[in-house]
């Protein structure tokens, strides 16, 4: 390649460049101003027959106003994307030079390239100052060049209704002594088991007593009431037997109605 010819691509892509730049600042300047161009002002009217009202237009231009904001976020997707490959293509002819160009030669066209980037920006920069005093906008003043390349998505982040759980990472506490390998499942399953032991081991031995305590209370209460129950059944000439049920007999008892029910009900 030529130094010409590969001075005329890096020109080329520089006003490229600079133009891209410039609709991504005028484009993040409506959105920043919630207005649409005229160029994407969506104008259409109902064609039904009947008097439309109040509510309905309304409806209608706010439908309007959002299918214009839509197209003008993808453009704006669209830009960045553009200036990204740009961006790259430049960079990597700069990377790369023809073997026929020096680094004097090289010096002299990345200060030409400079210039050119200069100029075009100062004359893209009042346009749109011209275009942003016509409809009355105010200049989107975080823009930056250097942000549009971190920028990967227009989109804002899912707002989660709940905090995302996390698992935390579990240690491998596993120590073979055995002359038998484990497999990995089986080591996952011994490291998980033994990461549920407190470490380290602190123990508050007088909750453990209260817990111990309690828990034998309950156990004496239901022997207690157990051994009543049984006492009971005792005295009225019953066996346990009687109630406990056979679980292979498949017989479903019919209970007879009570005469004293039947004269209460009467």
């Amino acid at each position: 390649m030529e130094q010409r010819t590969y001075f005329n691509k890096l020109r080329s892509l520089t006003k490229q460049k600079i133009q891209v730049e410039h609709h991504v600042s005028n484009i993040k300047s409506y959105i920043y101003n919630n207005k649409i161009p005229n160029g994407l002002n969506i104008k259409l009217t109902p064609q039904t027959p009947g008097v439309k009202s109040f509510r309905f237009l309304k409806r209608w231009d706010e439908t309007l106003f959002n299918c214009s904001f839509r197209l003008l976020q993808l453009l704006l997707s669209f830009s960045i994307y553009s200036y990204k490959q740009i961006n790259s293509g430049i960079n990597e002819m700069l990377s790369t030079p023809p073997m026929s160009i020096t680094n004097g030669d090289m010096d002299l066209i990345k200060k030409r390239l400079s210039d050119i980037e200069r100029i075009e920006s100062q004359n893209y920069k009042t346009k749109q100052q011209n275009k942003f005093a016509r409809d009355g906008l105010k200049q989107f003043s975080n823009f930056d060049t250097n942000n549009i390349l971190k920028e990967s998505k227009l989109k804002q982040p899912r707002k989660r209704r709940f905090k995302k759980r996390t698992r935390p990472a579990e240690n491998n506490l596993v120590v073979n002594l055995s002359s038998t390998e484990l497999t990995n499942s089986e080591e996952k399953l011994l490291s998980r088991g033994l990461n549920f032991c407190p470490i380290p081991a602190n123990i508050n031995n007088l909750q453990l007593e209260t817990d111990v305590d309690q828990f034998a209370r309950r156990l004496r209460l239901k022997e207690h009431f157990n051994r009543q129950h049984k006492k009971t059944l005792q005295e009225a000439g019953m066996n346990d037997s009687e109630y406990e049920s056979d679980k292979e007999d498949k017989c479903i008892p019919r209970f007879k109605k009570e005469k004293r029910m039947e004269s209460t009900k009467e």
